[in-house]
């Protein structure tokens, strides 16, 4: 009777993870899902360049979604910055420390899209980040000079 039950639930729990599938694969092959262009190192050496995707959120939740784009050879687990909150003619409005960790923040040659900011002014629209220190998964660090 156990061994039935068991491969009933096995059975089971097989069905639901094929089901399930993966987003990745299906996101690939949809031709709607646009392709990420992988922007040029930047010229001074920074291993890491980024791209402003939008503003969400409101009030006290508003945080801005970036592209972290890693150009170098080892996985990143922690970026230092300076977030400079922009209004629609690019002023700047603000500045603000921002360190983002994980596991990794953004793979070798690969990109990540993260939320940053806090204290953000209503009237921002746009974020620039400068980043200050990369850590890398063997804890070496490439600052900024």
């Amino acid at each position: 009777m156990k061994a039935g039950f068991c491969l009933t639930v096995l059975f089971a729990l097989c069905l639901s993870v094929c089901a399930c599938g993966t987003g990745d694969v299906e996101d690939a092959k949809n031709p709607a899902t646009p392709k990420v262009v992988f922007p040029e190192t930047p010229k001074d050496g920074t291993p890491v360049s980024f791209i402003f995707l939008s503003m969400v959120g409101s009030g006290s939740e508003l945080c801005a979604k970036i592209r972290i784009f890693n150009h170098g050879d080892k996985d990143i687990i922690s970026l230092k910055m300076t977030l400079n909150y922009l209004d629609d003619k690019g002023g700047k409005l603000k500045d603000f420390p921002w360190t983002q960790h994980g596991s990794p923040v953004a793979a070798t040659k690969s990109y990540a899209d993260i939320k940053v900011g806090a204290f953000i002014p209503v009237n921002t629209k746009k974020v620039d980040p400068i980043v200050k220190t990369i850590t890398f998964d063997d804890k070496s660090k490439w600052e900024k000079k």
